[in-house]
């Protein structure tokens, strides 16, 4: 017997597009000749209309996954006034994020699907009026671009560690802080694992090392620039070998007229005299 779709569903159209988004195990479908430029999902029991914003309203597109971007991608068609378009779109499972607007030459009725061997979505075909296209297309997104690096840290004992950097494109990436080649989790010490901003409570020894940012999202995929963290036992020693003297107050002078962000004693956001004053202090209290 014919299945009876539950109500909310998409209204009745023509010439609409859908793909299956494998991440969140549930069909994308977007547009057709009628109606706004709405969004739907199905989960396999229910409709939901998830969306009206994003692309401007369509028929004739084309839809694929993206494994790769976690994304449903959406490319082309033809809008309300009859114009004929090239725009590439993103889902993520909560919104659209245009990704491009140039490439082939617009066109509705293209056929699109993504190709693991050459990890990028391909666009063949499609038609423009009386012009009917016989190409191939493919595009992968751009990297990833950080617009703020972590810094290395010299860090106190027992003392708070805090990395921060930041990606041009935040929506629809997703981050993991990586220590020495391995990833981090959150626990009751590590906060922010999987955010731009990592925090580390109550700094050990074993909190030393080189730490990364891993994004990956709808633009691409990148790793940030090695942020060196060093745990200092005694503040005052900064040749490390155990004992504060007037070699470390030369050391420490030295950094500090280079402008070595682990100089900032007093964590005022930049070196300046107060850190050598803070630093004569620590020097005096010696290693014990």
């Amino acid at each position: 017997m014919p299945r009876t779709l539950p109500n909310p569903a998409p209204p009745s159209t023509q010439w609409r597009a859908m793909a299956y988004d494998r991440t969140r195990g549930e069909t994308v479908l977007f547009g057709g000749s009628t109606g706004a430029g709405e969004t739907w999902t199905f989960d396999g029991t229910d409709w939901a209309l998830v969306g009206t914003d994003g692309p401007p309203p369509r028929s004739r597109h084309a839809m694929a996954w993206d494994p790769d971007r976690r994304a449903v991608l959406l490319f082309g068609g033809v809008d309300r006034d009859g114009r004929h378009l090239r725009d590439l779109w993103a889902w993520d499972g909560t919104g659209w994020t245009l990704l491009s607007d140039s490439g082939p030459d617009p066109r509705g009725g293209a056929s699109a699907a993504f190709v693991p061997a050459l990890g990028r979505i391909v666009v063949f075909g499609g038609f423009a009026g009386t012009s009917v296209f016989a190409d191939t297309w493919n595009w992968r997104a751009p990297l990833v671009e950080f617009v703020q690096q972590p810094s290395n840290l010299a860090v106190d004992l027992g003392e708070t560690i805090v990395l921060e950097a930041a990606t041009e494109a935040v929506r629809g990436v997703n981050f993991r802080w990586i220590k020495d080649g391995a990833a981090l989790e959150d626990s009751a010490r590590v906060i922010g694992s999987r955010t731009p901003t990592l925090t580390i409570d109550g700094a050990s020894a074993g909190d030393a090392g080189v730490y990364r940012l891993e994004a990956d999202g709808l633009t691409g995929e990148a790793l940030s620039d090695a942020a060196i963290v060093t745990i200092v036992a005694c503040p005052g020693d900064v040749t490390g070998d155990g004992i504060a003297d007037f070699a470390d107050y030369v050391e420490f002078q030295a950094l500090l007229d280079a402008g070595e962000s682990s100089t900032d004693l007093d964590a005022s956001g930049g070196p300046n005299a107060a850190d050598l004053v803070a630093f004569d202090v620590a020097a005096a209290a010696g290693c014990e």
